[in-house]
């Protein structure tokens, strides 16, 4: 059975002329990128599934700048654009107790504290200051719910299950 790929992040568009490009970590924030060796990068429409090394990686505020090798041209670095970065988890630290990724929580069941169903996490939005999870409501539309203690109340991965409080005004 081949290796558990986890998304490190997404590819945005190329950054100065040496073939840099601007990357969307998907990662905790004490995470550094000194530390990704290399991966693969996911096929887009027209390209192919293609393995990458990084030769050189910085912050630049929440984003990162990585330059792939053999990547030496803006141009060259324009096939990476919106493509998602995968390694292999086995080449990732554990991530501290109460952290996870956020392909671990895509598609598991939110409840409130009293067990009712709310919905299932479709899509993570990172506005900087937190998380805030897209929930497809089980009786259809959606809710947005900010990852902060005073409502993220339990995570439990292993049993794709999160315990939520709904807050005044957050489920209207």
């Amino acid at each position: 059975m081949p290796e558990e790929m986890v998304a490190l992040g997404r590819f945005l568009k190329p950054h100065g002329i040496s073939g840099e490009l601007k990357f969307q970590p998907y990662l905790p924030d004490d995470v550094d990128p000194d530390n990704i060796p290399g991966g693969l990068v996911r096929p887009a429409p027209g390209y192919e599934e293609r393995e990458i090394t990084i030769v050189s990686s910085r912050i630049t505020g929440r984003l990162w700048l990585l330059k792939p090798d053999g990547v030496n041209s803006p141009d060259e670095a324009a096939e990476f654009t919106n493509r998602i970065f995968y390694i292999k988890r086995s080449q990732l630290a554990p991530l501290p107790e109460g952290q996870y990724f956020s392909q671990d929580i895509m598609g598991s069941g939110v409840f409130d504290e009293d067990d009712n169903e709310i919905g299932v996490i479709d899509d993570i939005i990172s506005t900087g200051a937190n998380d805030v999870w897209q929930i497809a409501r089980t009786g259809g539309g959606e809710l947005l719910i900010p990852v902060i203690p005073e409502v993220v109340r339990n995570v439990d991965i292993e049993n794709r299950k999160i315990v939520v409080r709904l807050m005044d005004g957050l489920s209207d």
